[in-house]
């Protein structure tokens, strides 16, 4: 039975890399609900998937899209597997996501199994499309991944498992609402910030009416040789949170007592490597093992068992609740549960008679209950009722689906949540800078030193630059009055906190502060007579555009007081004197002789140059609707931009999200005179977009992505629905003139 018919049909992206059953058949069945409905699961995600091929009886209004990746992702691992390409291509994933999400357009996206940082990405589009972000919490991923990178790495491992947590707990908070699966979710929910009135709680399920009760003699049974003999039967992933161990301890029994049995696993991960070799070094014929089974069969598979076996770890608690769980339920089979007590799926099999419930630490008990339950006929047949009973009480799909109902109605916001409050990102810095620096300098400087000679695209290469990246936390060394980029000895810049400059130590100008466009800004400073860069933060680009033509007038305008002092400071020991430096701020029209600053991060956050300060109501920070008294604020001089723009052939802006309104406001300079323009262009500045846009329709500038290896063209008629993201970079340049050959 279908849920009612929405009164206003949205277009709903539902996400779950993984392609579970129950997923798939709550987007049919919004779908037959009158919504457009989107489904996203990944191929290259080793988990067993329901019913992802397109269905005869598919409404019109739905659709399945596969992101596969080509290969298999690697495992979530800190030793044998592969950490760092398991990130690439959480990222690499994410971006896939998100390219359907600008591409379908959705009103709301519900997101649920998926890689932690793949999710933040898929969030990321969201908020920079104004689309609610509603996050299907299935597990606590952080939990075990901490775990296991404290056993493998110890120290470091800590290190590690704090970002991962802290990762987790953003997207947390991020989330315009969060679905739950156990009430037992919600208290470090709570603890973690998410407001309580966001978390609501519903039940995974499984697809009953695709899961119909099988006899023990059926096609796949007879198949592999099952059929007659007795059965403990395990499905889905063996990861980190299994004990596989329990599988070959109940195997060995079956060799003692029925060695006519079997314990059948259909499975793959970690776990099923582990009984891969240990059954290669010792083989007994009591354990089977298979790969995941399609879906289409997986009636028959469950129908091939006497007993369905469950396993969780003790450190996954009550966060994990394995969804085999639910699809044993309907199967009509008794379930043996190695689960730990708290867990959900331990207090349903339980209270509803449905199977026996061991502690996971207890292998010699898990061995006896499934030896009573394969003698004991009428027990077993006793505890299937019960679980198909329960089955059939909770899973039906329309209630279900109308309980998802309000989620999707989520009012589009163009403005995201709070994220952390300043006191709390400043805190966190901190803390983790001093975990870091607990770990001596020389331990790390053979490879910030090695690392400008690494082949760029290289595994190496990208190994280093996602080390050095967390590094940077540690800060500049405190002994350093100075300090010159690792790859660049030619210029200096002053130790400062300041973000900008902890990046350039620790990564140089190779990949320290956007290197796509210090290649560009220096060829175009050196062939320009008249330079103006709003936004001059340390002086980072004003020294090296400074350097690249001693010649040339330059004025560096920087509001934030200390931020500018630091600029000065940088070009007084670069020798370069031809900069003049502006401390105020840039604005449309000369209303009132000061304006005010505001600065995000709290007191201790970079407060000598912070990076994101802007002045009044800029589109980045309507788009974020931080409250604006979170900021700090500081009142700072006005100069009208009109008067700075005279006679300027080359300009640089970087005022987060006023670029637009600067621009609007001298449009007449800029079609009569034509300077070439080097702006940040963030993919929630729409009105940057549109403005750019009809000038490049209109004039002969042309806009082009800032790359470090070229330019790339982008027409008029894409500006408008261009995200730079998509290209790794925040920048484009602007122009009328000829283009470079070979930038220097």
């Amino acid at each position: 039975m279908s849920f009612d018919r929405s009164p206003a049909p949205k277009r709903v992206l539902v996400h779950d890399s993984s392609g579970h059953a129950f997923t798939i058949e709550l987007s049919r069945e919004l779908a037959r609900g009158g919504h457009q409905v989107l489904y996203v699961y990944c191929s290259s995600f080793l988990s067993p998937r329901g019913a992802v091929e397109r269905q005869a009886d598919d409404p019109e209004s739905f659709a399945v899209r596969d992101i596969g990746l080509g290969r298999p992702f690697e495992r979530f691992s800190f030793g044998k597997y592969s950490f760092g390409r398991r990130l690439r291509q959480e990222f690499t994933y994410g971006g896939k996501v998100a390219d359907e999400i600008h591409n379908f357009r959705p009103d709301v996206v519900m997101s649920a199994n998926g890689p932690l940082f793949s999710q933040l990405r898929i969030q990321s589009a969201c908020r920079s499309d104004g689309v609610p972000f509603v996050l299907w919490l299935q597990d606590f991923y952080s939990v075990p991944m901490k775990a296991e990178a404290r056993r493998r790495l110890g120290r470091l491992g800590e290190i590690a498992g704090a970002v991962l947590e802290q990762a987790e707990r953003l997207l947390a908070r991020r989330s315009a609402s969060l679905v739950t699966i156990s009430e037992d979710f919600s208290p470090k929910l709570v603890d973690w910030g998410v407001e309580s009135g966001d978390i609501q709680v519903i039940h995974n399920w499984a697809p009953i009416e695709d899961l119909p009760v099988r006899p023990r003699n059926n096609p796949w049974s007879e198949e592999h040789g099952l059929a007659g003999v007795p059965v403990f039967l395990y499905t889905g992933t063996l990861g980190l949170k299994h004990n596989p161990a329990l599988l070959w301890a109940l195997a060995r029994r079956l060799q003692e007592q029925h060695p006519d049995g079997r314990v059948v696993v259909a499975s793959e991960g970690t776990g099923m490597d582990w009984l891969q070799e240990r059954l290669h070094s010792e083989p007994i014929e009591q354990l089977v093992l298979l790969p995941f089974q399609p879906f289409d069969r997986y009636a028959d598979v469950l129908g091939a068992a006497d007993v369905l076996v469950a396993l969780l770890e003790p450190g996954a608690g009550a966060y994990a609740v394995p969804s085999k769980v639910l699809s044993y339920l309907c199967a009509g089979r008794p379930v043996l549960a190695a689960i730990p007590e708290a867990n959900l799926a331990s207090r349903i099999v339980a209270e509803n008679r449905a199977g026996v419930v061991v502690s996971p630490d207890d292998e010699q008990q898990f061995v006896e209950e499934g030896m009573r339950l394969l003698g004991d006929e009428e027990l077993r047949r006793d505890l299937a009722a019960s679980g198909r009973r329960y089955a059939e009480a909770n899973f039906p799909i329309g209630v279900i689906a109308g309980k998802f109902e309000p989620l999707i109605s989520l009012p589009r916001k163009p403005a995201g949540k709070r994220i952390l409050t300043p006191q709390v990102r400043t805190s966190l810095r901190i803390g983790f800078a001093n975990a870091l620096n607990a770990v001596p300098d020389a331990v790390f400087e053979p490879l910030r030193r090695a690392y400008p000679n690494l082949e760029p695209g290289t595994r190496a290469d990208r190994m280093a630059t996602l080390a050095l990246r967390v590094l940077r936390y540690r800060g500049i060394p405190d002994h350093l009055s100075r300090f010159s980029p690792v790859d660049n000895p030619s210029v200096s810049f002053a130790n400062r906190d300041s973000y900008i400059a902890e990046r350039l130590y620790w990564l140089g100008e190779k990949s320290g502060w956007e290197p796509e466009v210090l290649r560009w800004w220096r060829h175009w400073c050196s062939q320009s007579s008249n330079i103006l860069e709003l936004g001059a933060n340390i002086g980072f680009f004003t020294v090296q555009g400074a350097r690249a033509n001693p010649a040339a007038s330059y004025t560096a305008v920087e509001p934030h007081p200390k931020a500018a002092a630091i600029c000065r400071e940088n070009l007084q020991i670069n020798d370069v004197d031809s900069v003049t430096v502006i401390q105020a701020a840039a604005v449309p029209a000369l209303e009132s002789p000061t304006i005010d600053l505001y600065l995000p991060g709290g007191k201790d956050h970079y407060e000598d140059a912070p990076c994101s300060s802007f002045a009044g109501e800029s589109e980045l920070h309507l788009a974020d609707a931080e409250p604006i008294d979170t900021y700090k604020r500081v009142e700072v001089e006005a100069v009208e931009f009109r008067k700075l723009m005279e006679g300027v052939d080359l300009l640089k802006i970087d005022v987060e999200g006023l670029e637009h309104v600067l621009l609007a406001s001298v449009e007449d300079v800029i079609r009569e005179n034509r300077p070439t323009m080097f702006l940040e262009m963030l993919d929630r500045a729409v009105q940057l977009r549109t403005f750019l846009a009809k000038l490049c329709a209109d004039t002969p500038y042309s806009l082009f992505v800032l790359q470090q290896e070229g330019l790339l063209l982008v027409e008029p008629s894409e500006i408008p629905d261009l995200r730079l993201s998509r290209f790794g970079t925040q920048d484009v340049v602007v122009t009328c003139g000829p283009l470079p050959g070979e930038a220097g």
